[in-house]
């Protein structure tokens, strides 16, 4: 892509409208300071990005270069101010203006950017960055002249570049690391006021404590509590100490209590455990008794035959004598059965009858009698067994509450074979130690003094933990900050690698053409060295490791800066931008480094660059012009700025150079050229 026209109309300096056609392959010009040369290339930075570099630093009474980018003449100027520039790719003509109705907006300049450069391989302002490169100013090559100092020259010539875009986030790394630094260091501060806070609560808990173990009831009490207790007690922190003792003994005499309660309960129920067996063994003896008596008596019974009907037999033979001897005999006979029997046999009859019913009766009466006593005896006997079912239902019972009444022992400890007595002992010493500690706990319970050491404890223990808090913080700041750094260092060291891959490629080509500009009679080469990993430092030695710095005149230094420039310039593989646009870059060259400066500028224009070139003296511009190939009409343009009568600038001379003939050097004897 190369340039076609640029045209300004109140532009700086350019008050009429003015049109400035560029040849394709070339263009010289020419006029003295102030004319309006360097407005050309400022016209075409500003149509691009809307500013000019070279002034960004120029401030001055709150003004900026914006306050004078459009016709600041005393006359009123022109109606429209603009400032068009002319692209052309393949044919194809675009243009790209700016105006100072709109400054902010450039017609076009999307459609130019993306001819101008690959998107994807560019920096992020890539725009400004092929505006630095490509218009190349007096003050851009005294600036990289050899006169910096070598972190300077690499800062410049890094910046130049500038196409790695880590910039933003080298700054990005660069605020996080400062920002980690500056959390380090309040962190350190709050870390080293909490240690301060945490030494004065220390202070006055040790006064407090001082105070409080200067107390002659404190120290009788404290000193009884040690000697029980067997340590050492902090006199703020003995109450507490002594009332956990206490409810400690309190619970070891509650349960050494509770144990010789069982223990009595074991005693007690074992007594009752024999007692019923004796008993038991009573009623197994009455039972046998009983059933020794009962026995016989039940054989004797059944031994006895009786009918249902004895008694009513017995009756009927008691009331037939009754009747036989009321009656009696009647003449030899027998009144109820009418026989003949005479009255001794009758009344032996009747006696006879009257015994068998006594005989029944007697027999019917012993029977009764022993039906009771066996009665009688069965009854006793269930007596027997029902007390002694009740009596083994207690046995049972009483095994029952000694095994609880051993598992609480042993669930305690003890083993329910254990001496009573020695329980006994060792509850009246735990008593009497109860009863010292609880003597000696309210001197311990100051109710000033423990106020005073609650709050004087509870500053220091919250001084403390804010003291490992802000320890905590200031670890994590501190880690943060390292890996801040880390990540700072690993970023400028990857653009810094980035850079160098670069310089890899530029480097070469400067040496290329510092050899083609040849700056000094003697040193043809010039090296280049790059040192230090993040602080970086790019020297260059003529000859025998010689600084040039130290050898070379002021033109010779800017013949070097003016090389490195142009080779910044060929080695943006991401531009598409063919112009090279020199600004008076000869001055304080002498005539001999201007020819080559000259065949320097034909040589890129046989390789295809557009060279636009301004200088002052018209003679110089002649001999570029007469170094420059020119293949065919409008090729390569030479132009002459001057002040016209009005007091404006204006185009005094534009021609085309003529292509030279091919015949030239055929018919001429000796080598004219141009």
């Amino acid at each position: 892509m190369k340039l076609k026209f640029v045209e300004m109309s109140g532009f700086r300096g350019y008050c009429d409208p003015v049109r400035i056609n560029f040849g394709s392959d070339a263009t010289v010009i020419d006029g003295r300071n102030g004319v309006g040369k360097s407005s050309i290339f400022d016209a075409v930075e500003f149509a691009l990005t809307g500013s000019i570099a070279k002034y960004q630093d120029a401030k001055a009474n709150q003004e900026t270069v914006d306050d004078y980018i459009w016709w600041l003449g005393e006359s009123d100027g022109p109606d429209e101010r603009y400032v068009s520039v002319g692209f052309t790719l393949d044919g194809v003509e675009t243009i790209v203006t700016r105006s100072s109705l709109q400054p902010g907006h450039a017609e076009n300049i999307e459609l130019v950017a993306k001819e101008l450069f690959d998107e994807k391989a560019a920096p992020a302002a890539a725009l400004q960055q092929v505006c630095s490169s490509t218009i190349i100013r007096d003050e851009h090559i005294a600036a990289l002249s050899l006169d910096l100092k070598e972190t300077e020259r690499y800062s410049i010539l890094s910046s130049a570049i500038g196409a790695i875009g880590a910039d933003e986030w080298i700054a990005k790394a660069k605020e996080i690391h400062e920002a980690s630094k500056r959390e380090v260091k309040a962190a350190a501060e709050r870390s080293e006021q909490a240690k301060n806070d945490a030494a004065v609560a220390q202070s006055e808990l040790d006064s407090t404590r001082s105070r409080a173990q200067s107390d002659r009831r404190v120290q009788v009490a404290l000193r009884d509590a040690e000697e029980m207790m067997g340590l050492r007690l902090p006199v703020d922190e003995a109450f507490e100490l002594v009332g956990s003792e206490l409810k400690r003994v309190h619970s070891q005499i509650s349960s050494i209590r509770l144990v010789l309660d069982r223990y009595d309960e074991l005693v007690d129920a074992r007594q009752a455990k024999v007692e019923a067996e004796a008993a038991v063994a009573g009623f197994d003896a009455d039972i046998e008794e009983v059933r020794g008596e009962l026995q016989p008596k039940e054989a004797t019974l059944a031994s006895i035959d009786l009918s249902a009907s004895s008694d009513t037999l017995a009756s009927r033979l008691s009331q037939l004598a009754m009747l036989g001897e009321e009656i009696g005999c009647e003449d030899n006979s027998c009144p109820l059965c009418k026989s003949k029997i005479d009255l001794s046999r009758y009344r032996s009859g009747i006696a006879a009858l009257r015994a068998s019913a006594e005989a029944i009766n007697a027999e019917i009466s012993r029977e009764t009698k022993l039906r009771a006593e066996i009665s009688e005896l069965k009854l006793k006997l269930k007596n027997l067994y029902e007390s002694k079912d009740r009596l083994e239902q207690r046995l049972t019972s009483i095994d029952r509450r000694i095994t609880q009444a051993k598992k609480i022992v042993e669930d305690r400890g003890f083993s329910a074979e254990t001496d009573r007595s020695s329980l006994t002992a060792e509850l009246e010493e735990l008593s009497g130690r109860n009863e010292r500690l609880r003597n000696v706990l309210p001197d311990l319970n100051l109710t000033g003094l423990s106020a005073s050491l609650d709050r004087a404890s509870n500053a220091y223990a919250e001084k403390l933990s804010r003291d490992r808090e802000a320890e905590q913080v200031l670890s994590r700041a501190r880690q943060k900050e390292a890996d801040a750094k880390e990540l700072y260092d690993s970023v400028r060291k990857a653009a810094n690698d980035a850079l160098n891959q670069r310089l890899d490629r530029i480097l070469p080509l400067i040496t290329e053409l510092y050899a083609r500009l040849r700056p000094h009679p003697n040193f043809q080469e010039i090296n280049y060295k790059i040192r230090g990993e993040l602080r970086r430092h790019l020297s260059f030695s003529v000859g025998n490791d010689i600084n040039p710095q130290f050898v070379y005149s002021s033109g010779q230094r800017r013949a070097t800066g003016l090389a490195f420039l142009i080779a910044v310039n060929l080695s943006m593989a991401w531009s598409r931008w063919s112009s090279i646009m020199l600004d008076d870059p000869v001055q304080h060259i002498d005539d001999f480094r201007s020819v080559h400066l000259s065949e320097l500028l034909g040589q890129l224009v046989s390789e295809g660059r557009q060279v636009i070139c301004a200088v002052e003296d018209p003679a110089l511009a002649d001999l570029i012009c007469r170094k420059l190939p020119v293949l065919g009409p409008g090729a390569a343009k030479r132009l002459q700025l001057g002040i016209g009568e009005n007091g404006r600038v204006r185009v005094v001379e534009q021609k085309d150079l003529a292509p030279m003939r091919p015949s030239v050097l055929l018919n001429q004897p000796s080598g004219l050229t141009g």
